[in-house]
């Protein structure tokens, strides 16, 4: 299936140095080379398009990001920015052997940016490479809450992921100083992103 990128639309966000950094060492991982993050950093710019909501083809629910949130009066505001993820994780086996294992995790949604890494011909890459990425903060925790009790009660530092990691919203009840993940996506769609020529432009 696929999801639509919503509005709140900036075509125009600037990122600030730390963002610019975290999206050149995604930038870095997802091309697999050996190009260099300081070369990354250099030549990526740090204008892009960056959209606050995203909705799940078929479902009636978006998933909005922090960034929207901050957008909406207190009134109208609902805290739908916790989403489920699938990453891929390295493992060691027993053999020695390290193996990426698809491991289900939590995280809260920023926004999702779409940005572009101009050619670099001198060292390897001869044409633009455009990704569709999700500024996320993972919680603090392990486990499938479909399956088991999960709780979590910080959130790490933003990474950028890529957005068909993204498989469905998910809710949350506090309890003291914890949060309960609430994740009824047994079966959760599976996400790739349409952009900007298809951008729903809803709020």
């Amino acid at each position: 299936e696929t999801a639509v990128l919503r509005a709140p639309i900036d075509h125009n966000y600037m990122l600030n140095d730390e963002e610019h950094r975290k999206l050149a060492t995604y930038f870095r991982s997802f091309l697999g080379s050996d190009i260099s993050l300081a070369t990354i950093v250099k030549n990526l710019p740090k204008q892009c398009l960056v959209a606050g909501k995203i909705r799940v083809l078929g479902e009636k629910e978006s998933i909005c990001g922090t960034w929207a949130a901050q957008r909406q009066s207190e009134d109208t505001r609902r805290d739908s920015s916790f989403v489920r993820l699938q990453l891929l994780v390295p493992t060691r086996q027993q053999d020695g052997r390290i193996v990426d294992i698809s491991t289900c995790f939590y995280g809260c949604l920023h926004y999702v940016i779409q940005a572009t890494l101009p050619a670099i011909p001198a060292t390897g890459i001869v044409q633009d490479c455009q990704v569709l990425a999700a500024l996320i903060s993972l919680c603090d925790t392990q486990g499938d809450a479909t399956n088991n009790c999960v709780w979590y009660s910080k959130l790490q530092k933003p990474i950028f992921v890529h957005t068909s990691t993204i498989q469905c919203v998910i809710g949350r009840i506090q309890v003291g100083r914890r949060w309960g993940i609430i994740d009824t996506s047994i079966n959760c769609i599976r996400t790739s992103f349409i952009g900007p020529e298809d951008i729903d432009e809803e709020t």
